[in-house]
């Protein structure tokens, strides 16, 4: 987590000395922008898509159903329902605001033909700074950033939390009149442990029991801001 600190503060960082070095680019103030049509704050909804690999709850369904057929074997689907802010205090930083709920559903056909539904699902808050790069009049922008993510994750008895990262390699802003859309393709750092206790009712001794609730892996998202 030090590491994505240390690059969201780079980002910052890195922002502000473009902004005041570069005089296309110079630091504006929020009623600036507006003069210039560009607004600072947007709020709305959005919603994505991405691929995971959650091992122990693969594993988990493998022990359960020995000879299972899954519709989507053991690649899930991460999809995504989210609120978000968007605010734009100078022309070259930006930061995104989430609050986003995502599922990763699996279903497994038995052998008598009975379909069973799992999910292993998340409820997610994050503070995304991002370098905004404006192109032509600065209206639309390029996005860059490392930010950070409060995952809360559950799969049948298992519940944890944990904070995560999300990288932003490649994203665009734009913005048409009051209404700005957001397209970012990103990767989820996103892994929480349930440590639980397990007795042996033969012996009376306990163990740690480690269960990896993992979303871990690449999304695509699109935020429709106005």
């Amino acid at each position: 987590m030090k590491k994505l600190l240390s690059i969201s503060l780079a980002i910052f960082v890195i922002s502000q000395l473009l902004s005041a070095n570069t005089p296309q680019f110079s630091a504006t103030t929020f009623e600036q922008e507006k003069e210039n049509n560009i607004d600072v704050f947007g709020f709305g909804f959005g919603f994505g898509l991405g691929f995971f690999y959650p091992g122990d709850v693969n594993q988990y369904l493998e022990d359960t159903y020995a000879n299972m057929e899954t519709i989507n074997l053991n690649l899930y689907m991460n999809e995504m329902l989210a609120l978000c802010f968007t605010i734009r205090p100078v022309k070259m930083f930006r930061i995104n605001i989430d609050l986003e709920a995502g599922i990763g559903p699996k279903f497994v056909v038995e052998d008598n033909g009975d379909t069973e539904f799992y999910n292993l699902g998340r409820y997610s808050f994050g503070i995304n700074p991002m370098l905004n790069v404006p192109m032509g009049s600065g209206k639309n922008s390029l996005l860059f950033g490392v930010g950070l993510m409060l995952h809360r994750m559950y799969f049948e008895d298992y519940k944890a939390s944990t904070v995560g990262g999300r990288i932003i390699p490649f994203g665009l802003s734009f913005q048409f009149g009051n209404f700005q859309p957001q397209v970012v393709i990103g990767f989820d750092i996103a892994k929480a442990t349930d440590r639980g206790m397990q007795t042996n009712p033969f012996t009376g001794s306990t163990t740690i029991s480690n269960f990896d609730l993992n979303y871990t892996g690449g999304i695509v998202k699109v935020n429709l801001c106005f």
